[in-house]
């Protein structure tokens, strides 16, 4: 079987476009992703972590050249799942459908995973057991009145007999261990924990370290615009390794504060010169991207990074004693790629790159 899974994840045509609007009020799976990002990144794994695209989340490893892909649906209910709920029709299609449709989509999945706060109620093969007992349920363990049920819905669906049994061998029903009512806690003990586990005791903020991760999560959710290639697909929709190891960087220099002092420095700058204020009031957050970008393997993104660098590198001791804004504004208008980012980015960059310039040079 042909397995492309970078060309397969941009080129097929995803199901939902809803999803990502109405994931804006879904925290619950964005917690879900920061814990599985942790998990992840425990078993030190080079992958990516893809949201809001085929399905809630899709894993792939490595995140390079993805040899393991694994899609997972995330859906809090205050009942019991039943046959019944598994199997009733939501736009067109039902639940377990809807994987299956994935599944049809990229029939080398190794894994597709219907996961939830709570328990199942369907009836086992062995009747000793119970499968609200279970964490995990295989079509294996599930009695063959319900399977076969399960496949007429599949077949309902529209899917082959074929389609079905392949799907059906890999398809995993998870309880998750995230409540409802606690997954924030949850998230952040589940961080916490491992950066006292990969760092030891060091000071920093945990719950600046959460947020940042959250919003960035947030914001790889709610992305709704096209992408052309499996890079823009990652950059824009994803979270890798490298990325989160460069938040976790960046949240631990905060702690020191060396980005403090640098968003100190240009603020007082930016101010004396009457910049705009909204520029000054995201240096922060444009520092911290910053910061995270330079670790990524977007290769535009560091195009653009080294040609702020080295703009900047060319400015004479004269042109540098004009002022922070004047050359901000200046090598903004020169510089390419910079429908990249936003303006305030772009700006915060080049203010970067004077500060590093004037620090590693006193006498310019």
């Amino acid at each position: 079987m042909n397995k492309n899974i970078k060309h397969d994840l941009v080129t097929k045509k995803v199901r939902e476009k809803a999803g990502a609007i109405s994931s804006n009020r879904f925290d619950y799976q964005k917690d879900w992703a920061i814990c599985k990002i942790i998990e992840l990144d425990e078993k030190g794994m080079e992958y990516a972590i893809i949201m809001e695209h085929h399905e809630d989340v899709v894993t792939v490893n490595p995140f390079s050249d993805p040899k393991e892909i694994h899609f997972f649906q995330i859906k809090t209910s205050n009942k019991n799942w039943t046959l019944q709920s598994l199997t009733k029709k939501e736009s067109n299609l039902s639940i377990i459908g809807k994987m299956a449709d994935s599944h049809k989509l990229f029939p080398y999945g190794d894994s597709f995973s219907f996961c939830s706060n709570s328990p199942y109620s369907l009836s086992l093969k062995d009747s000793d057991n119970k499968s609200q007992d279970f964490e995990c349920l295989s079509i294996n363990l599930i009695n063959e009145d319900e399977i076969k049920k399960i496949k007429e819905t599949l077949r309902d669906d529209g899917l082959s007999e074929i389609d079905i049994d392949n799907f059906l061998q890999k398809l995993i029903l998870i309880r998750l261990k995230i409540d409802k009512s606690s997954h924030c806690a949850i998230a952040k003990a589940k961080l916490i924990d491992f950066i006292e586990k990969k760092y030891g005791s060091i000071p920093y903020r945990p719950g600046a370290l959460y947020k940042t991760l959250f919003e960035e999560v947030k914001r790889k959710t709610n992305y709704e615009d096209s992408v052309g290639t499996y890079d823009e697909l990652v950059d824009n929709k994803g979270i890798t390794k490298s990325q989160f190891s460069a938040m976790i960087q960046v949240a631990l220099a905060n702690s020191i504060p060396k980005i403090i002092e640098i968003r100190n420095f240009l603020q007082n700058k930016l101010n004396f010169e009457n910049a705009p204020l909204r520029l000054v009031a995201s240096l922060l957050a444009n520092l911290q991207s910053i910061y995270i970008d330079r670790q990524e393997q977007n290769i535009q993104v560091q195009k653009l990074l080294t040609e702020v660098v080295n703009t900047v590198g060319n400015l004479t001791s004269e042109e540098l004693d004009l002022g922070l804004w004047v050359n901000i504004k200046k090598i903004s208008g020169i510089i390419a790629h910079t429908d990249l980012k936003s303006k305030e980015y772009i700006y915060t960059s080049i203010g970067l790159s004077i500060y590093e310039r004037l620090e590693s040079s006193p006498s310019d």
